[in-house]
C-alpha cells in the first residue's frame, strides 16, 4: 500500500512553535508521513513537534536543496534539521521566493504531497501555495493568528482551528 504524505510548508526562519505543536498533534493521528523542506524555522519546529508525538505513525521526510549549483553533494548549513528521518537530497539550489521555480525543490515537495498544510511564512511559502494551486493539490492555511497570512490570496482556505485541519485531512486522505 502506498504511504500517504502530508506536506507541511512554512517559514524557513520563523519557528512558529505554537502552530507547529498544535499541528503535530493533529498529524500524529493519521497514518501518513510528514514531508517538509528539512531546514530551520517552521520546518524544524514541525519536525521537532511531530517527532515528540507519542504514537505517531508516520515518518519525517525532507527534500533538501543543494548548497549551490556547483556543490550538489552538500546541503546548506542547517539542512537537514536533526529530527528528519528520511532525507532526499537534490541538486536544486534555489530556496525562498526562487524555490518555486525549475531550480528549486518546492515543486517536488508539493507534487509529492497528497495534502499541503501551510504555516505562516513569507515569499517562499506563498510560492509553495501557488504551486499547490497550480498542481491542484488540496491545501489549507493553518495558523493561530490568521492575520499572519496577509498578502496570501483571500480565496485560499484557512483556519485557526486544529479540528478543521483534522477534518480537511480526513476528507483528503480518504480518497488516497
Amino acid at each position: 500500500m502506498r504511504r500517504r504524505i502530508i506536506g507541511v510548508m512554512g517559514s524557513g526562519s520563523r519557528p512558529e512553535i505554537a502552530n507547529a505543536r498544535a499541528l503535530a498533534t493533529v498529524l500524529a493521528a493519521f497514518d501518513a508521513d510528514v514531508l517538509t523542506g528539512g531546514g530551520g524555522g517552521a520546518m524544524a519546529s514541525i519536525c521537532a513537534a511531530y517527532a515528540a508525538e507519542p504514537g505517531r505513525r508516520g515518518r519525517l521526510i525532507a527534500v533538501l536543496p543543494a548548497r549551490s549549483e556547483a556543490d550538489w553533494a552538500s546541503a546548506p548549513d542547517g539542512y537537514p534539521n536533526p529530527h528528519v528521518e528520511l532525507v532526499i537530497r537534490t541538486h536544486l539550489p534555489e530556496r525562498g521566493a526562487a524555490g518555486a521555480g525549475p531550480r528549486g525543490r518546492n515543486p517536488i515537495n508539493v507534487l509529492s504531497s497528497d495534502a499541503v498544510i501551510l504555516l505562516p511564512g513569507g515569499e517562499g511559502t506563498l510560492g509553495e501555495l501557488m504551486l499547490a494551486r497550480r498542481f491542484r493539490r488540496p491545501h489549507l492555511l493553518f495558523g493561530m493568528d490568521l492575520a499572519a497570512f496577509a498578502g496570501f490570496p483571500s480565496d485560499t482556505p484557512r483556519t485557526d482551528r486544529p479540528a478543521r485541519v483534522a477534518a480537511f485531512l480526513r476528507e483528503v486522505l480518504a480518497g488516497v
